[in-house]
């Protein structure tokens, strides 16, 4: 007689998209032996990432917050392209950012979970692809900590209001985008990365209370109208 076996879960297919191939390489020895994820494709950058959700059936992507060579496009306008375009999609950001506003922005856009690139986190990643698969959210704890004591510190200085001071660099990149300049012409001109600033225009969005960019453009104009008066 044929033993009746437990019930096998089903398959979680899974993209992992990093454009540092060590991180690539770290996450798929990490999965190894786990029967109920499957990686269908990698990618190492924007183009790449595309292609792949356009080609493999996908539940679960793995995804870093921005690359750096494709300066057409900041982290976060990624993100939401990629929650807008495959709204069943299930994301969790890889960042080496401790970052309230950014954690704050990409939860409120539709970003399953956040985890960091150390091997130490990575070791969580399996429980967190199956954490978003079933519709819950997932947040490394180590980053959970950081958040915490940031958010219990500004509580404590009385700047947890929306209209936390900008600082110089947050200030002048977002009057840059109000006069029409993409991320990556800020970077270009001020020689920075674009993921640097990409991240300060996030925080500048999280201490104004912005949760777009037209948002964070009158409530710039408000701001700097203030701080001129």
């Amino acid at each position: 007689m044929a033993s009746i076996g437990r019930e096998q879960p089903p398959v979680i297919n899974l993209i992992v998209a990093d454009e540092h191939p060590v991180v690539v390489m770290g996450i798929l020895k990490t999965l190894e032996g786990t029967d109920d994820i499957r990686v269908v494709a990698t990618a190492a950058d924007v183009e790449g990432l595309l292609s792949a959700l356009a080609n493999h059936s996908c539940d679960v992507l793995v995804c870093e917050f921005g690359f750096s060579h494709d300066g057409a496009r900041d982290g976060l306008r990624l993100m939401e392209r990629l929650i807008q375009q495959f709204p069943a999609l299930k994301i969790i950001l890889l960042t080496v950012y401790e970052d309230l506003a950014l954690v704050r922005h990409v939860v409120t856009i539709g970003v399953a979970g956040f985890i960091g690139k150390s091997s130490e986190t990575l070791d969580a990643l399996p429980m967190a692809i199956r954490a978003v698969k079933a519709g819950g959210t997932y947040l490394d704890p180590a980053i959970t900590r950081t958040l915490a004591n940031r958010l219990l510190q500004e509580s404590r200085r009385g700047d947890t209001g929306r209209h936390q001071t900008l600082t110089r660099r947050e200030f002048e990149v977002v009057r840059q985008l109000v006069k029409g300049m993409s991320v990556s012409e800020i970077a270009r001109e001020t020689n920075r990365s674009v993921k640097t600033v990409s991240t300060q225009k996030i925080r500048a969005m999280g201490k104004l209370g912005a949760r777009n960019d037209v948002e964070l453009g009158t409530r710039f104009r408000n701001l700097a109208g203030e701080e001129k008066g």
